[in-house]
């Protein structure tokens, strides 16, 4: 895996994300039980919604980054609502790749 995201594919981003939401970059960890799987998808999409109001928000107040701090801006919330439709698509198992066109 390449070190600068921006170097990644989309096949690379989603894997970093899953090892993230996994809570572990380790490729041996086992796999969550049924009921812990579950409540992660549902903190997932409750996650995406309020990521989504934080966009909303900044986008009202027009917070754009101004190249030093990223905190509170439209790029921020853009990446932050990227991150949580990456991580529902991995919980799901989908390969992000397959349904691109």
């Amino acid at each position: 895996m390449k070190n600068n995201i921006e170097d990644m594919t989309l096949e690379e981003v989603q894997y970093l994300i899953k090892r993230i939401e996994k809570g572990t970059l380790d490729e041996s960890r086992d796999k969550e039980e049924s009921q812990k799987k579950k409540e992660n998808g549902q903190r997932l999409v409750l996650k995406l919604i309020e990521e989504f109001g934080e966009l909303a928000e900044n986008i009202r107040k027009n917070m754009r980054f101004d190249g030093q701090n990223i905190k509170g801006t439209i790029e921020e919330e853009v990446f932050d609502v990227f991150y949580y439709i990456v991580a529902i698509a991995n919980y799901h198992e989908i390969d992000l790749e397959k349904i691109f066109y």
